[in-house]
């Protein structure tokens, strides 16, 4: 059988020393990160009357760099959920009464 592996306290201490010295690596999200994470303020400027070239400026003025059909996709996918959400919303009706929807299964004895 093989033997176990043991580590001094020194090695342990001396790794321990090297990783809580390791300075935090910049880990950023994506432009398309960036504007999915930012998709709802987007859309709110939008439905205030902002217009994509304007929200484009000011993601620009942050250093994010969308394009227009970028956030105008956003703005035509929200139009679409919208139009589907009042779709939805429509109550709707059913006529039961005399068409013969619902038929009651005959009783059997034994059951």
């Amino acid at each position: 059988m093989a033997k176990t592996q043991r580590y001094s306290m020194e090695q342990i201490r001396a790794v321990q020393k090297r990783l809580r010295a390791l300075p935090p690596k910049k880990v950023g999200k994506t432009m398309a990160e960036a504007v999915e994470l930012l998709a709802g303020d987007i859309r709110k400027a939008m439905e205030k009357g902002h217009s994509p070239a304007e929200i484009r400026g000011i993601l620009a003025g942050e250093g994010i760099q969308a394009s227009l059909s970028r956030l105008a996709a956003l703005w035509k996918k929200e139009e679409g959920t919208a139009q589907k959400k009042e779709d939805d919303a429509a109550p709707v009706q059913f006529k039961t009464e005399g068409c013969g929807l619902f038929i009651m299964p005959e009783k059997t004895e034994g059951r």
